[in-house]
């Protein structure tokens, strides 16, 4: 009974009655017009009929008299047609001469008029002959009128038969498509307990339901997806920040064990500030990455040319190249290569990383080239280096927040810098590929042709 109620409540249940009122209001209108129309119809072609066949009889009579209508009146046999019609003359004092008439006439009967009798089962037209006598005929609930009666009977039966059946298949569907919604329920239920891995099943009706179910299954798997890379992220963080805090921690806790000088405090205190700083360096650069993947564009998106940004970029840098006796080249002159729309700070934020990183890592002698060209119809940055490039199947891991290869442990950084470039790739709609440069490593941003 619980069960009963339950589904009474439903949309499927109402919706089903709401069917099966409408099915039922249609098919009476639809039934009721047709009886009605073919009522009509039937009606006034007797009445032509009868009103034909009496002016055909009244001819008989003027051209070939009494005689010559008795005649015609015998092929009717026993006085009934095959179409339910009957015949009967009277002489003038109503009394029967030839053929029978299943009704008796009735008083004050109008003269050459089709009427309704018994009850409108009959179509009875009587017409006056020149010698008094009255010739009557009468069209019987056979035939069409009987075919009419039928319908109307058929009517009656049918109407509830089909009121039945539809409310049957509304609540077959409604019960089969109310399964599927407890399903998607009990599914979305465990979801909220914790079971992120739990999808919601897809059938094969490919219905509204189906593609309802298809985009939550992919709203799930990016969930998903971000509460594992915010489990990663946290164990990242308090990984790569435990080192630098517990190294802090120690140094001032072995400056309070006993008198120091003021150099071996200044020491010290010069070394927890580069600490301090690096720490805020990363917690900066994680600001960055969050807004970026969070979509914030700033009020500053304007048009801008890759070419003079990265050129700016490479003059800032030239130093630090020189210092580490690299060659860093700009390549920016294709005057075809269209404006972007983005950040100008954060463009700069990402060339820069790929900038730093390259010089970073690219041995001594190298070079280290920076070029704004057009790629495939599309606005494209590239940063290639020589140093010792990234193997194909670590490609997508060092994109990930903190993630290091084991040959970079032993160079400063926080392994942050591709993932901030991803992010603002990602906002600025472009694509990010890292390809080799044989030896090296090329890093490509390719942004859409506006």
């Amino acid at each position: 009974m619980p069960r009963i109620r339950s589904f009474a409540r439903t949309t499927a249940f109402r919706l089903s009655l709401l069917f099966a009122l409408l099915y039922g209001s249609c098919v009476a209108v639809l039934l009721g017009g047709v009886s009605w129309s073919i009522l009509r119809y039937v009606d006034g072609a007797v009445r032509d009929e009868l009103n034909a066949e009496l002016d055909v009889y009244r001819a008989i009579y003027r051209d070939l008299g009494a005689d010559g209508l008795r005649s015609a009146l015998k092929h009717v046999h026993d006085g009934r047609s095959v179409t339910g019609r009957t015949l009967a003359l009277l002489d003038g004092e109503g009394r029967l001469v030839l053929g029978s008439l299943p009704v008796e006439l009735p008083a004050g009967l109008e003269r050459n008029s089709v009427q309704s009798v018994a009850g409108n089962e009959y179509l009875l037209i009587t017409g006056s002959l020149a010698d008094g006598s009255l010739l009557a005929i009468a069209q019987g609930p056979d035939g069409i009128r009987g075919l009419h009666r039928y319908i109307q009977e058929l009517a009656r039966y049918v109407l509830p038969l089909g009121l039945l059946i539809a409310v049957l298949l509304g609540l077959v569907l409604g019960k089969r498509n109310s399964r599927r919604v407890e399903t998607i329920a009990r599914t979305a239920d465990e979801i909220m307990a914790g079971d992120l891995t739990r999808r919601l099943e897809i059938s094969n009706h490919h219905d509204e339901i189906d593609a309802v179910a298809l985009r939550l299954n992919r709203i799930l798997d990016r969930l998903e997806a971000l509460m594992s890379g915010m489990r990663r992220f946290s164990d990242n963080v308090a990984h790569d920040l435990r080192t630098p805090l517990t190294r802090m921690r120690n140094r001032v806790e072995v400056m309070l064990l006993e008198e120091r000088t003021p150099s071996e405090y200044r020491t010290v205190l010069v070394q927890t500030s580069d600490e301090a700083e690096r720490l805020i360096g990363t917690f900066n650069a994680l600001l960055s990455i969050s807004r970026a993947e969070a979509g914030v564009q700033s009020d500053h998106w304007a048009p801008l040319e890759l070419g003079p940004l990265a050129c700016e970029l490479a003059e800032f840098y030239d130093a630090l190249a020189e210092e580490r006796e690299l060659t860093l080249r700009c390549e920016a002159g294709d005057d075809d290569c269209p404006p972007v729309i983005g950040d100008r700070h954060l463009l700069a934020q990402a060339i820069g990383n790929l900038l730093d990183n390259a010089l970073k890592f690219t041995p001594r002698g190298g070079s280290v080239a920076l070029s704004v060209h057009m790629r495939f119809g599309q606005p494209t940055l590239e940063v290639a280096d020589t140093g010792p490039g990234i193997p194909p199947k670590e490609r997508q891991r060092v994109l990930e927040r903190f993630e290091r290869l084991e040959a970079s442990r032993d160079v400063p950084g926080n392994g942050l810098g591709l993932a901030l470039v991803r992010a603002v790739a990602q906002l600025h709609g472009a694509q990010l590929e890292l390809d080799d440069n044989r030896p090296g490593l090329i890093v490509r941003l390719r942004f859409a042709a506006e």
